[in-house]
């Protein structure tokens, strides 16, 4: 991306529950006696305290900036204070950066694993505080490989003109490309009356193409619900395979972004995701400080690029125009409208897309006023809502670049797997997800 319905989305989807595992259970038991005045004494406590400080301090950056946690499935009383009894942000980090040198101690390394895992966590939580604090200290490539994993080299050199050309030749008259797509996209808003009913078809119709391709627990369910009070998508996978999903009808405006949403969101997306990583998990010894992912992370960008590139997967441009067409539009009351044709448009935008990524480095490292910036999003970048996405860009710093990488580069790895090893494109796929392999989100980058 810039995948404008899931930029759109995270502000409000970010904070993502579980329930508490066994393995993880079982581990907090062995602190338990930290709140009964015992003082940790041996390694094994002493590490299951620090990762309980560990969660505390993310708690408490999220409290103070909300949605900075992107999934959570740890114990509920590690999360239960009042934003106005927590730290501040320059406190908060002298308290992790204080975490880190206890870590150090060389009486923990008699468990290497997990002192040296947990002290990258907080190493990641620090970079995290220093960016929000100071952002000045970074910049935007910097941000990006250090905190999302993502190295921007060459995501300026891809030549978009031709998308351009022909994305003007699709959309042919008077005034800037920009308003002559904004006229033609209008044409395809799903009425308010029938949202719920298109989105219902389109989540069938997703889930009954992923399981074609991957098997899931016949326990698995995601329950949704529709409510006004929340802005965006808000997904919520509770654990044991279960989801829920709440969404705005007021949100399902474009016939592509209900089966984009769908899709992105559940099966194959997110709530597939979400399962398949249970499973992996069974058995295996987890500690506490594994049961959060923060939303400035590589784990956080190759989830989100993986679920937006499974819906292209999912839905090939032929299949997904027939399906708008002959189902979702009629559902919709736009049958007459050129679909194929809205496809087009709506591919080529994803190839456009591209052009974000310079424009938000050059605004975030100041070396262009936010009125250029506006500007050329808006005629180069042909983005609908400048200003959200530039609001978006400075509250999350260089995670809308993650976005639209992570996507192109997962894309490309499962497509060259698929091809070198004769594999299925849907398995390589699901042992990315299962892996949790971040080197991919660097996929054909080159010295």
């Amino acid at each position: 991306m810039t995948d404008q319905h899931a930029i759109q989305n995270k502000p409000s989807s970010l904070f993502k529950r579980l329930r508490l595992p066994i393995a993880v259970a079982c581990v907090v038991a062995l602190g338990a006696g930290l709140y009964l005045g015992l003082a940790p004494s041996s390694p094994q406590e002493r590490l299951a305290s620090y990762g309980e400080d560990y969660i505390e301090l993310v708690m408490s950056l999220d409290r103070l900036q909300e949605g900075e946690v992107d999934i959570y499935y740890g114990p509920e009383n590690l999360d239960k204070r009042e934003a106005s009894d927590g730290p501040d942000l320059e406190s908060l980090l002298a308290s992790t950066q204080s975490l880190r040198d206890q870590l150090a101690d060389p009486e923990l390394s008699v468990i290497p694993q997990r002192q040296a895992s947990l002290t990258k966590k907080v190493k990641s939580l620090i970079l995290v505080l220093e960016s929000i604090i100071s952002p000045e200290q970074f910049s935007y490539e910097e941000e990006a490989k250090d905190i999302f994993g993502i190295d921007l080299k060459g995501s300026d050199e891809t030549d978009l003109a031709v998308y351009r050309e022909q994305l003007e030749a699709l959309l042919p008259g008077s005034g800037a490309v920009a308003y002559r797509l904004a006229q033609f996209r209008n044409q395809f808003l799903v009425p308010a009356d029938k949202r719920q009913a298109v989105f219902a078809r389109a989540l069938e119709e997703c889930k009954a193409r992923s399981l074609a391709h991957w098997t899931l627990p016949e326990s698995e369910h995601l329950l949704v619900q529709w409510s006004r009070d929340i802005n965006e998508p808000w997904h919520s996978f509770e654990g044991n395979g279960q989801s829920v999903l709440m969404i705005n009808p007021l949100s399902m405006g474009y016939l592509s972004s209900v089966l984009d949403v769908a899709c992105h969101e559940s099966y194959p997306g997110h709530h597939a995701q979400y399962v398949f990583l249970e499973q992996a998990m069974a058995g295996e010894e987890m500690f506490v400080e594994d049961s959060l992912t923060l939303l400035r992370s590589p784990e956080s960008a190759l989830r989100e690029g993986a679920a937006s590139y499974s819906v292209d997967l999912l839905f090939p441009q032929d299949e997904r125009t027939q399906f708008e067409r002959e189902v979702l539009a009629p559902i919709a009351g736009l049958g007459s409208l050129d679909i194929e044709k809205y496809n087009h448009v709506r591919v080529l935008l994803d190839q456009i897309a591209l052009a974000t990524i310079p424009i938000l480095r050059d605004f975030s490292d100041r070396t262009i006023p936010q009125a250029t910036a506006t500007f050329r999003l808006e005629r180069e970048a042909l983005v609908p809502s400048p200003n959200q996405l530039i609001a978006f860009s400075e509250q999350y710093g260089a995670y809308a670049a993650s976005y639209t990488l992570a996507r192109a580069r997962i894309g490309a790895y499962v497509s060259d797997q698929a091809a070198e090893n004769g594999e299925d494109p849907w398995v390589v796929l699901k042992r990315l997800i299962e892996s949790n392999d971040l080197s991919v989100l660097n996929y054909g980058v080159t010295d």
